[in-house]
């Protein structure tokens, strides 16, 4: 089990360009990680972790299905299938299977915990204005999980999503 006082892994998420839809992961000042969102609802993106590439594809209205894939290849590396009540739940072919959850009911930050234990998977991420980018933190023995990279990379995605899905949105007023 994970213990909450387990060393953590501070990486951060930046958007570099106006204009472009390209967010870089940042370990120690280095970039190791980035997703491209290859158009504007997010549908269709490339992700990558220290030279490893997937791409991200959404599909669905109102409950999305995410498919990971491993590029180059059609079999899927894991599945996301939202909740509509919120967050929801990556499936990985291994058969491991982490719950996209806030870490409480009104925060802003987000966590995938796996469902075979209590304790957390120590990926999480928070961010307050997301186009600006946001800060992940990861527990040091989660990143020789191989799940690990796809969960740090699906959490920004999925955040990146709800900024885009918020701004296509009506206003409803009373």
């Amino acid at each position: 089990m994970t213990s909450s006082a387990s060393p953590k892994i501070e990486m951060g998420w930046l958007h570099p360009v106006d204009g472009d839809r390209t967010f870089v992961l940042q370990a120690e000042s280095k970039a190791v990680g980035r997703i491209r969102f290859e158009d504007e609802c997010g549908a269709r993106s490339a992700a990558e972790w220290n030279g490893r590439r997937w791409t991200f594809e959404r599909t669905g209205a109102f409950r999305h299905c995410i498919v990971i894939r491993a590029e180059g290849s059609d079999t899927p590396v894991a599945e996301f299938t939202r909740f509509l009540a919120g967050g929801g739940v990556a499936s990985f072919a291994n058969g491991s299977q982490y719950n996209w959850v806030r870490t409480h009911l009104w925060s802003g930050r987000w966590c995938f915990r796996s469902r075979q234990q209590k304790s957390a998977v120590c990926v999480s991420q928070e961010a307050g204005a997301l186009m600006q980018g946001g800060r992940v933190a990861v527990c040091a023995g989660a990143l020789e999980r191989e799940e690990t990279h796809v969960l740090v990379l699906l959490a920004w995605y999925l955040r990146i999503l709800e900024t885009f899905e918020l701004a296509e949105s009506p206003l409803v007023c009373a």
